[in-house]
């Protein structure tokens, strides 16, 4: 039988060809090793056929497989070393080979272990996670893994780089004992001496297309003089400029370029809505409390995407892998953290107040000839949000890196941030204006009051301020920026024995409830989670006690909001490391979707609970719970497994895909407005709402229920790469 057979394979990303008609024929028994240069498709075929990209053009059958039509199958019978060591950051090197000797069912599981932990001498590092591992030992740790299962065809791109002499002779003499038993290798190197030694047949691919073809002894020297000059690559320069570049690319790739472009759009649109519709909304606002409510949500906007302290080191962390960004450089090339750390700031800065800031004042100019709405107005209303936008993306830049040089001083850095907004929402005891000078410098200013000294003296505060901030956060940037090493137990095994209950998902469900305990997630998750849902209690109280709007905020309503902040949970589970690693298994993107789900169904339904029962308690609404708890379950189970089925394992994309928004926005907020209107009814009519609410419910239960089983038929054929 044979091992390979493809015909007129190609593959194209975009405008670019990575292969162009690729014919192949390798009989069962044979060590072939590909050559070529950078770039010339070697690791496209790799992946090509064993699963991991489906061919623009032509077919391929591996072991009498397609691998385009069932990759896990394939998967279920090769081996597989791919080109960069990806192992998962947050197991040890021993529960990694346990995590995938239970998703390939290898028999005789710790025998196999063993065995490969002693062949790559693993035992001193065996209860070290993978994010804290040399190059050398991750890259020997993923061939353990591929070796794992013995099987009948390994595919391996580059198994030598990063291993020392020592393990290259190891690996080589294995490889040699591997063949002789009858066993085929298809590999890919550069190192001709290693692989003229162990290839009986050799092949040389440039520019998508295989060149020459035969065997080792044909020629003498085989590929060598033969493979064509490496290509050269660009220089970096103008890191901001490339920033940008990064940033826009990375959002863009949620969906694509044009469909990115239209957010801001989508911005301007919403913003000349609410422009043309203002006088309604100021008959039942007054213009200050609606520009209060605009610095606060500005201010909060800027926390949120302001934590560069936090993101850097995350990105720092991850260098190694499919996922590498600029601020990551200074760990190779002659640059300072702290000019790519600014950069990020500046970069994430121009972009956000381009994607929003900027449609949004548009619209409202837009608005001008129906409102009449005075341009210096509006010119003043971008400059005081801009203050207070950039005081809060330099105020959690500044705490965000004071976590990183002590978590102590974190904690009371962001004590004292708590601490001057509860002394104005709660105690009055600071004047707002003092917390956010943007708000008082557009106390200031048209129209309210005419340009004058205050306006200058506040502008001044927040910029003042805001370089404070900027300032200090780049000294506490380290020079040197060394990850926390982690120690660990052995956990996966016993976490794994204890969810006999989930099935076919328990190893995959014990492996995200260890991957969240070293990450340090769960504590992320839980204030992603929380700091929302106290901004809505204090919008609910502020709207109810300071805006004096007799609305009947109770534990229905509370109930069903936080069912639908339960998405940022799934985003989290979905950010806790990158998922390259499983693309060398037998594993679907919708088994890892459901295990997600489960997880989060786990982690969110007690917090949940104990903030609706909290703020019933706090409100003096306990009477409602028996209504608001299926609320909350049934909108937090529809919610994640809608967003699951939208976006997959990439959360993020609704946010930068218009299409996904679209379709985000009405199945989210049409079951929301129903379940709001009728918990304000509760009370006058309580069985017209009883009845609504259990219809609604119904219609999301029956929709979960769809949506679900449409996960397989939508993400089957989708791959972990990004």
């Amino acid at each position: 039988m044979k091992a390979i057979e493809a015909r007129g394979l190609g593959k194209r990303f975009n405008s670019v060809v990575a292969l162009d008609g690729v014919d192949l024929d390798l009989d069962s028994g044979q060590f072939f090793g590909l050559f070529g240069p950078n770039g010339a498709g070697k690791t496209t075929l790799l992946r090509i056929l064993t699963g991991q990209l489906a061919p623009t053009t032509g077919t391929a059958r591996v072991l009498g497989i397609d691998p385009a039509r069932e990759p896990l199958k394939v998967k279920a019978a090769i081996g597989i070393v791919p080109e960069v060591e990806s192992p998962p950051s947050y197991l040890t090197a021993a529960e990694y080979l346990y995590f995938v000797g239970r998703v390939r069912e290898v028999a005789n599981l710790q025998r196999a272990i063993d065995r490969w932990i002693t062949f790559f001498d693993l035992d001193g590092t065996r209860g070290t996670i993978c994010r804290d591992l040399s190059k050398g030992t991750r890259q020997k740790l993923m061939l353990a893994a591929a070796f794992l299962h013995d099987p009948d065809l390994l595919f391996l791109d580059e198994p030598f780089i990063n291993l020392d002499p020592i393990y290259q002779r190891r690996l080589k003499d294995f490889l040699l004992e591997y063949h002789a038993a009858g066993h085929t290798v298809f590999m890919c190197s550069h190192l001709l001496e290693i692989a003229e030694k162990l290839c009986n047949q050799v092949a040389i691919i440039d520019g998508g297309r295989l060149i020459a073809r035969g065997s080792v002894a044909e020629g003498g020297k085989g590929p060598r003089g033969r493979v064509p000059a490496p290509r050269r690559g660009a220089a970096m320069s103008y890191l901001l400029r490339l920033m940008l570049k990064e940033e826009f690319r990375m959002h863009a790739r949620y969906s694509s370029p044009r469909m990115f472009l239209t957010f801001p759009v989508v911005v301007f649109l919403f913003s000349l809505a609410i422009g043309l519709t203002s006088h309604r909304i100021l008959e039942a606002t007054p213009l200050s409390e609606a520009i209060l409510f605009l610095h606060v949500s500005a201010f909060l906007y800027g926390l949120g995407v302001g934590a560069f302290g936090f993101l850097g080191a995350q990105y720092l962390e991850r260098r190694h892998g499919n996922r590498n960004y600029l601020v990551a450089m200074p760990a190779l090339l002659p640059m300072s953290f702290r000019r790519t750390f600014f950069g990020m700031y500046v970069r994430d800065a121009l972009f956000y107040i381009l994607l929003l800031l900027v449609p949004m004042v548009a619209g409202l100019l837009a608005s001008v000839p129906f409102t009449g709405f005075r341009v210096a107005s509006i010119g003043f209303l971008f400059l005081a949000s801009l203050v207070s936008f950039l005081l809060g993306m330099s105020l959690s830049f500044f705490v965000s890196t004071l976590y990183m040089r002590s978590r102590p001083a974190f904690i009371v850095g962001t004590g004292l941030i708590t601490a001057a907004f509860a002394g104005y929402a709660l105690f009055r005891i600071l004047p707002v204006e003092s917390i956010l000078p943007g708000l008082a410098m557009h106390y200031s200013l048209p129209p309210f009051a005419a340009p004058g000294v205050p306006a200058l003296v506040a502008g001044l505060a927040g910029a003042g301020v805001i370089a404070a901030c900027i300032a200090g956060a780049l000294v506490l940037v380290p020079d040197h920026y060394e990850p926390r090493s982690t120690p660990a137990r052995e956990e996966l095994p016993r976490v794994d024995a204890r969810l006999g209950l989930a099935g076919g998902y328990r190893i995959h469900l014990a492996k995200e409830f260890v991957d969240l305990k070293r990450s340090g997630t769960i504590a992320k998750m839980f204030f992603s989670f929380v700091t929302p849902l106290i901004l809505l209690s204090f919008t609910a109280w502020l709207v109810r006690y300071g805006f004096r709007v007799p609305v009947g905020f109770n534990s229905v309503f509370y109930g069903a909001m936080v069912g639908f902040f339960g998405v940022l949970l799934y985003n989290w589970l979905n950010s806790v490391d990158a998922m390259d690693h499983y693309e060398t298994l037998p594993l679907g993107v919708p088994k890892v979707i459901r295990s997600k789900l489960a997880a989060f169904l786990v982690l969110s339904t007690g917090i949940s609970s104990v903030f609706v029962v909290g703020v019933s308690v706090l409100n003096g609404d306990v009477r409602l719970l028996w209504l608001a708890f299926p609320v909350m379950l049934v909108t937090s189970v529809y919610m994640v497994v809608m967003t699951a089925y939208l976006t997959g394992l990439r959360t993020n994309s609704f946010l930068f895909d218009p299409g996904i928004l679209a379709q985000f926005s009405v199945m989210a907020m049409l079951p929301d407005l129903g379940l709001t209107i009728l918990s304000f009814t509760v009370d006058r009519d309580p069985v017209f709402t009883i009845a609504g609410i259990s219809l609604v419910l119904a219609v999301l239960a029956i929709a979960t229920l769809v949506l679900y089983r449409g996960i397989d038929g939508k993400w089957g054929r989708a791959s972990f790469a990004e």
